[in-house]
Protein backbone atom coordinates (compact mmCIF):
# COMPACT_ATOMS: atom_id res chain seq x y z
CA UNK A 1 0.00 0.00 0.00
CA UNK A 2 1.27 3.69 -0.64
CA UNK A 3 0.87 6.69 1.33
CA UNK A 4 -2.01 8.90 1.68
CA UNK A 5 -2.77 11.80 -0.15
CA UNK A 6 -3.40 13.82 3.12
CA UNK A 7 -2.76 13.00 6.60
CA UNK A 8 -6.55 12.26 8.13
CA UNK A 9 -8.22 15.52 9.25
CA UNK A 10 -11.47 16.42 11.13
CA UNK A 11 -10.62 19.87 12.43
CA UNK A 12 -11.44 21.11 8.86
CA UNK A 13 -13.67 22.62 7.61
CA UNK A 14 -14.05 25.16 10.27
CA UNK A 15 -17.19 27.59 11.42
CA UNK A 16 -14.80 30.44 9.75
CA UNK A 17 -14.76 28.70 6.47
CA UNK A 18 -16.53 30.31 3.20
CA UNK A 19 -19.46 28.19 1.77
CA UNK A 20 -18.00 27.96 -1.42
CA UNK A 21 -15.09 26.10 -0.37
CA UNK A 22 -17.12 23.41 1.89
CA UNK A 23 -18.02 21.22 -1.76
CA UNK A 24 -13.75 20.78 -1.76
CA UNK A 25 -13.80 19.52 1.59
CA UNK A 26 -16.40 17.47 1.03
CA UNK A 27 -14.37 16.13 -2.08
CA UNK A 28 -11.11 15.59 0.04
CA UNK A 29 -12.97 13.21 2.57
CA UNK A 30 -14.38 11.43 0.10
CA UNK A 31 -10.91 10.69 -1.78
CA UNK A 32 -9.50 10.06 2.23
CA UNK A 33 -12.23 7.77 3.21
CA UNK A 34 -12.05 6.04 -0.31
CA UNK A 35 -7.95 5.23 -0.39
CA UNK A 36 -8.26 3.75 3.57
CA UNK A 37 -10.97 1.29 2.56
CA UNK A 38 -10.61 0.59 -1.12
CA UNK A 39 -7.69 -1.74 -1.08
CA UNK A 40 -9.58 -3.88 1.48
CA UNK A 41 -13.00 -3.77 0.56
CA UNK A 42 -14.94 -3.74 -2.50
CA UNK A 43 -17.20 -0.74 -4.11
CA UNK A 44 -14.85 1.94 -3.38
CA UNK A 45 -12.90 1.69 -6.80
CA UNK A 46 -14.89 2.52 -9.83
CA UNK A 47 -16.49 -0.60 -11.52
CA UNK A 48 -17.01 -2.56 -8.73
CA UNK A 49 -21.07 -1.28 -7.95
CA UNK A 50 -21.78 -4.86 -9.38
CA UNK A 51 -19.72 -6.78 -6.15
CA UNK A 52 -21.77 -7.32 -2.80
CA UNK A 53 -20.54 -5.96 -0.44
CA UNK A 54 -17.26 -7.75 1.06
CA UNK A 55 -13.65 -7.89 2.06
CA UNK A 56 -11.03 -8.38 -0.47
CA UNK A 57 -8.45 -8.99 2.47
CA UNK A 58 -7.37 -7.71 5.85
CA UNK A 59 -4.20 -5.56 5.90
CA UNK A 60 -2.50 -6.04 8.85
CA UNK A 61 0.07 -3.75 10.86
CA UNK A 62 2.28 -5.35 13.26
CA UNK A 63 1.65 -4.24 17.17
CA UNK A 64 4.37 -4.15 19.55
CA UNK A 65 1.76 -4.46 22.67
CA UNK A 66 -2.12 -5.47 22.19
CA UNK A 67 -3.95 -3.88 24.91
CA UNK A 68 -6.65 -6.94 26.92
CA UNK A 69 -10.24 -6.67 24.95
CA UNK A 70 -12.59 -5.72 27.00
CA UNK A 71 -15.02 -8.36 28.19
CA UNK A 72 -17.10 -10.03 25.27
CA UNK A 73 -14.26 -9.35 23.07
CA UNK A 74 -11.15 -10.64 20.85
CA UNK A 75 -8.87 -9.71 19.16
CA UNK A 76 -7.13 -10.50 16.14
CA UNK A 77 -3.60 -8.90 14.86
CA UNK A 78 0.23 -9.53 13.66
CA UNK A 79 3.50 -9.39 15.61
CA UNK A 80 6.83 -9.56 14.39
CA UNK A 81 8.56 -12.69 15.47
CA UNK A 82 12.12 -13.05 14.39
CA UNK A 83 11.77 -10.72 11.41
CA UNK A 84 8.90 -12.41 10.20
CA UNK A 85 4.99 -11.12 10.70
CA UNK A 86 3.07 -13.22 12.09
CA UNK A 87 -0.91 -13.70 13.11
CA UNK A 88 -2.29 -13.67 16.91
CA UNK A 89 -5.14 -14.09 18.49
CA UNK A 90 -6.15 -13.11 21.94
CA UNK A 91 -9.11 -13.57 23.71
CA UNK A 92 -10.98 -11.00 26.75
CA UNK A 93 -9.02 -12.59 29.52
CA UNK A 94 -5.24 -11.82 27.91
CA UNK A 95 -4.49 -15.26 27.01
CA UNK A 96 -2.98 -14.91 23.38
CA UNK A 97 -2.37 -17.46 20.36
CA UNK A 98 0.11 -17.49 18.11
CA UNK A 99 -1.85 -18.92 14.57
CA UNK A 100 0.86 -18.60 12.03
CA UNK A 101 4.52 -19.73 12.33
CA UNK A 102 6.78 -19.32 9.35
CA UNK A 103 4.12 -18.71 7.02
CA UNK A 104 2.06 -21.80 7.78
CA UNK A 105 0.13 -23.08 10.57
CA UNK A 106 1.01 -23.51 13.65
CA UNK A 107 -0.18 -26.70 14.82
CA UNK A 108 1.45 -26.27 18.30
CA UNK A 109 -0.99 -23.88 19.35
CA UNK A 110 -3.84 -25.82 18.04
CA UNK A 111 -6.06 -28.21 19.54
CA UNK A 112 -8.03 -30.12 16.61
CA UNK A 113 -11.15 -32.51 17.46
CA UNK A 114 -11.33 -35.95 16.81
CA UNK A 115 -12.33 -36.02 13.13
CA UNK A 116 -11.30 -32.38 12.63
CA UNK A 117 -8.73 -33.06 9.71
CA UNK A 118 -10.04 -34.16 6.38
CA UNK A 119 -7.71 -34.81 3.49
CA UNK A 120 -4.94 -32.75 4.90
CA UNK A 121 -1.07 -33.20 4.95
CA UNK A 122 0.31 -32.74 8.51
CA UNK A 123 3.74 -31.83 8.62
CA UNK A 124 5.44 -32.68 11.63
CA UNK A 125 9.13 -31.78 12.88
CA UNK A 126 11.98 -34.66 11.99
CA UNK A 127 11.80 -37.47 14.34
CA UNK A 128 8.73 -36.28 15.62
CA UNK A 129 5.25 -38.00 16.76
CA UNK A 130 1.68 -37.10 15.85
CA UNK A 131 0.58 -37.30 19.65
CA UNK A 132 -2.69 -37.36 20.84
CA UNK A 133 -4.36 -36.83 24.08
CA UNK A 134 -4.14 -39.98 26.59
CA UNK A 135 -7.30 -41.80 27.68
CA UNK A 136 -7.48 -40.10 31.28
CA UNK A 137 -6.90 -36.80 29.08
CA UNK A 138 -4.31 -35.56 31.83
CA UNK A 139 -1.58 -36.08 28.98
CA UNK A 140 -0.21 -37.22 25.94
CA UNK A 141 1.00 -40.43 23.55
CA UNK A 142 2.24 -40.75 20.86
CA UNK A 143 0.70 -42.45 17.77
CA UNK A 144 2.81 -42.53 14.87
CA UNK A 145 5.90 -40.49 13.27
CA UNK A 146 7.84 -40.75 9.84
CA UNK A 147 10.86 -42.90 9.41
CA UNK A 148 13.22 -45.16 8.18
CA UNK A 149 13.84 -49.17 7.36
CA UNK A 150 16.78 -51.29 8.49
CA UNK A 151 18.39 -50.75 5.31
CA UNK A 152 17.80 -46.99 5.28
CA UNK A 153 16.29 -47.22 2.07
CA UNK A 154 13.11 -46.25 1.61
CA UNK A 155 10.24 -44.30 3.96
CA UNK A 156 8.30 -45.97 6.75
CA UNK A 157 5.69 -45.36 9.04
CA UNK A 158 6.64 -45.91 12.75
CA UNK A 159 4.71 -47.35 15.79
CA UNK A 160 6.16 -45.95 19.42
CA UNK A 161 7.57 -48.58 21.63
CA UNK A 162 4.67 -50.67 22.92
CA UNK A 163 2.28 -49.69 21.08
CA UNK A 164 -0.43 -52.18 20.86
CA UNK A 165 -3.65 -53.32 18.85
CA UNK A 166 -7.51 -52.71 20.14
CA UNK A 167 -8.09 -56.63 21.20
CA UNK A 168 -6.07 -59.93 21.13
CA UNK A 169 -8.17 -61.11 17.49
CA UNK A 170 -6.79 -63.58 15.37
CA UNK A 171 -5.71 -61.11 12.17
CA UNK A 172 -8.41 -61.89 9.08
CA UNK A 173 -5.92 -60.70 6.25
CA UNK A 174 -2.49 -61.33 5.23
CA UNK A 175 -1.42 -57.82 5.51
CA UNK A 176 -2.70 -57.31 8.75
CA UNK A 177 -0.81 -56.38 12.10
CA UNK A 178 -0.71 -59.63 14.44
CA UNK A 179 -0.49 -59.38 18.57
CA UNK A 180 1.55 -61.36 20.28
CA UNK A 181 -1.30 -63.83 21.45
CA UNK A 182 -2.10 -65.02 18.45
CA UNK A 183 1.48 -66.07 17.41
CA UNK A 184 2.32 -67.45 20.63
CA UNK A 185 -1.34 -69.52 20.08
CA UNK A 186 0.19 -70.84 17.39
CA UNK A 187 3.59 -71.35 18.61
CA UNK A 188 2.17 -73.31 21.00
CA UNK A 189 -0.13 -75.65 18.87
CA UNK A 190 2.61 -76.36 16.81
CA UNK A 191 3.70 -78.55 20.12
CA UNK A 192 0.36 -79.33 21.72
CA UNK A 193 -1.03 -80.75 18.25
CA UNK A 194 -3.82 -78.23 18.62
CA UNK A 195 -2.58 -76.53 15.55
CA UNK A 196 -2.03 -78.84 12.02
CA UNK A 197 1.32 -78.29 10.01
CA UNK A 198 0.60 -80.44 7.49
CA UNK A 199 -1.62 -80.03 4.60
CA UNK A 200 -3.33 -82.45 2.62
CA UNK A 201 -1.69 -85.38 0.99
CA UNK A 202 -1.68 -85.62 -2.62
CA UNK A 203 -0.45 -87.38 -5.86
CA UNK A 204 -1.28 -84.58 -8.51
CA UNK A 205 0.07 -81.50 -9.38
CA UNK A 206 -1.69 -78.08 -9.24
CA UNK A 207 -3.56 -78.54 -12.61
CA UNK A 208 -4.68 -82.14 -11.36
CA UNK A 209 -2.77 -84.27 -13.11
CA UNK A 210 -0.54 -87.16 -11.59
CA UNK A 211 3.02 -86.90 -10.15
CA UNK A 212 5.28 -88.81 -12.50
CA UNK A 213 9.16 -89.32 -12.38
CA UNK A 214 11.27 -87.97 -14.47
CA UNK A 215 9.25 -84.11 -14.65
CA UNK A 216 10.46 -81.57 -12.71
CA UNK A 217 7.95 -79.47 -10.62
CA UNK A 218 7.92 -76.35 -8.35
CA UNK A 219 7.46 -76.66 -4.66
CA UNK A 220 4.66 -74.14 -3.25
CA UNK A 221 5.76 -74.62 0.14
CA UNK A 222 8.19 -76.49 1.99
CA UNK A 223 7.29 -80.52 2.12
CA UNK A 224 7.99 -83.88 1.37
CA UNK A 225 8.26 -85.98 -1.96
CA UNK A 226 7.41 -90.20 -1.21
CA UNK A 227 7.60 -92.71 -3.35
CA UNK A 228 6.02 -96.26 -2.71
CA UNK A 229 6.66 -99.88 -3.96
CA UNK A 230 5.00 -102.84 -3.31
CA UNK A 231 6.30 -105.92 -3.74
CA UNK A 232 9.51 -108.10 -4.36
CA UNK A 233 11.22 -105.56 -6.82
CA UNK A 234 13.63 -104.12 -6.31
CA UNK A 235 14.57 -100.46 -7.76
CA UNK A 236 17.47 -97.60 -7.03
CA UNK A 237 15.63 -94.19 -5.93
CA UNK A 238 17.39 -90.72 -7.05
CA UNK A 239 15.63 -87.66 -5.96
CA UNK A 240 17.34 -84.37 -7.02
CA UNK A 241 16.24 -81.18 -5.52
CA UNK A 242 17.96 -77.34 -5.43
CA UNK A 243 16.90 -73.77 -6.73
CA UNK A 244 17.76 -74.64 -10.35
CA UNK A 245 15.48 -75.88 -13.26
CA UNK A 246 16.20 -78.92 -13.60
CA UNK A 247 17.98 -79.63 -10.33
CA UNK A 248 21.75 -81.50 -9.89
CA UNK A 249 21.88 -81.80 -6.51
CA UNK A 250 21.11 -85.46 -5.01
CA UNK A 251 19.29 -85.23 -2.38
CA UNK A 252 18.19 -89.13 -1.87
CA UNK A 253 20.12 -92.17 -3.47
CA UNK A 254 18.71 -95.23 -2.12
CA UNK A 255 18.57 -98.78 -3.60
CA UNK A 256 15.62 -100.73 -2.42
CA UNK A 257 15.78 -104.41 -2.16
CA UNK A 258 12.66 -106.16 -3.32
CA UNK A 259 10.56 -108.01 0.12
CA UNK A 260 7.19 -110.34 -1.52
CA UNK A 261 4.04 -108.46 0.08
CA UNK A 262 5.80 -105.55 1.70
CA UNK A 263 5.20 -101.81 1.36
CA UNK A 264 8.74 -99.79 0.88
CA UNK A 265 8.72 -96.06 1.34
CA UNK A 266 11.34 -93.21 0.71
CA UNK A 267 10.82 -90.02 1.63
CA UNK A 268 12.76 -86.47 -0.13
CA UNK A 269 12.35 -82.74 2.28
CA UNK A 270 11.80 -80.22 -0.54
CA UNK A 271 12.25 -76.47 -0.17
CA UNK A 272 9.67 -73.92 -1.05
CA UNK A 273 10.23 -72.62 -4.54
CA UNK A 274 12.91 -75.18 -5.14
CA UNK A 275 12.65 -77.88 -8.06
CA UNK A 276 12.61 -81.48 -7.41
CA UNK A 277 12.56 -84.37 -9.51
CA UNK A 278 12.93 -88.06 -9.00
CA UNK A 279 14.11 -90.80 -11.35
CA UNK A 280 13.85 -94.70 -10.72
CA UNK A 281 15.92 -97.13 -12.12
CA UNK A 282 14.95 -100.82 -12.72
CA UNK A 283 12.02 -100.24 -11.89
CA UNK A 284 8.13 -98.69 -11.63
CA UNK A 285 7.26 -96.55 -8.25
CA UNK A 286 3.60 -97.69 -7.10
CA UNK A 287 2.79 -94.26 -5.60
CA UNK A 288 4.26 -90.92 -6.12
CA UNK A 289 3.09 -88.42 -4.03
CA UNK A 290 3.77 -84.91 -2.44
CA UNK A 291 3.21 -83.98 1.46
CA UNK A 292 3.08 -80.16 2.17
CA UNK A 293 4.14 -78.08 5.40
CA UNK A 294 0.93 -76.03 5.50
CA UNK A 295 -0.66 -75.20 1.52
CA UNK A 296 0.71 -75.88 -1.29
CA UNK A 297 1.36 -78.11 -4.63
CA UNK A 298 3.65 -78.71 -6.81
CA UNK A 299 3.59 -77.17 -10.29
CA UNK A 300 4.78 -78.98 -13.38
CA UNK A 301 7.64 -77.45 -15.29
CA UNK A 302 8.10 -77.50 -19.30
Amino acid sequence: MGTFTRDWDESTPTNLTEAHQIDDYLKYRVVDVAERLKAMFYGFTAGENSDEASVKYLNLKNQSSVDVPSSGYSRFYSKDVGGVSEIFAQNDEGDEVQLTDDGKLNYSALTIPADGIDQTHIELANDAYLVGANEAGDGDVSLIKAGRNEADDDDVALLPDAARLASNAAPTEDTQLTNKKYVDDQLAGQWTGAVAIFGTRTTDDTESNALVEEVVYKAQTDGFVFVGQTGDSSYTLVGYSDGSNPPTTVVVNHEVAGVSDQDRIVWMPVKKDDYWKVMVLDGVPSVLAWMPIGVGGCVKQT
